[in-house]
């Protein structure tokens, strides 16, 4: 079975400010340290080893109205910091994703997503690669009182891939 382990890290404020990742099975962990923008939204993430190393920087572009439209994925800067691939997200009325890019470096289209709701919950996403068949994943959840998510079950083409747990602890100031 595998495991891991995500801790937070917020400031005073209440923004997310780092998380601490360790995939317990592989003996695995990273660091995530955000940077914000003028808004308060993340405009980075810089991910770093265990050592230190930084293995790769993540930036964020928002629309006026406050959504992310687009995410930039770049390789370690120890070997350059060159673009690897790019995200665009569309919204609907209820600003909910309604498709999603994604770009290899040079430009091209690798495939893209259409993403379909139920009572305002993600329930599937068709996913179109540009050359291939076409994959239809299916992912339903369990929330908590407080609305997050404490369980989720993934399907690929009606059979199921995988089910993950996790629990989150939540802490009386």
């Amino acid at each position: 079975m595998d495991t891991s382990i995500t801790e937070y890290f917020y400031s005073d404020s209440g923004l997310l400010i780092s998380e601490h990742y360790c995939d317990l099975g592989n003996d695995f962990c990273n660091d995530n340290i955000y940077e914000f923008n003028q808004n308060g939204q993340p405009s980075a993430v810089i991910v770093y080893s265990a050592k230190g190393d930084s293995i790769s920087r993540i930036e964020y572009d928002y629309n006026t109205d406050g959504l992310e439209i687009e995410r930039r994925i770049y390789s370690a800067f120890v070997i350059g910091g060159n673009l690897l691939y790019t995200y665009q997200f569309e919204y609907n009325s209820n600003r909910e994703i309604t498709s999603r890019r994604y770009f290899t470096a040079d430009g091209k289209v690798k495939s893209y997503n259409v993403f379909e709701y139920q009572n305002g919950l993600y329930i599937k996403s068709i996913v179109d690669p540009i050359k291939g068949k076409k994959i239809i994943e299916e992912i339903s959840y369990v929330f908590d009182e407080v609305g997050n998510w404490v369980s989720k079950t993934s399907r690929v083409n009606g059979k199921i891939t995988g089910f993950v747990t996790r629990e989150i602890i939540y802490k009386k100031n």
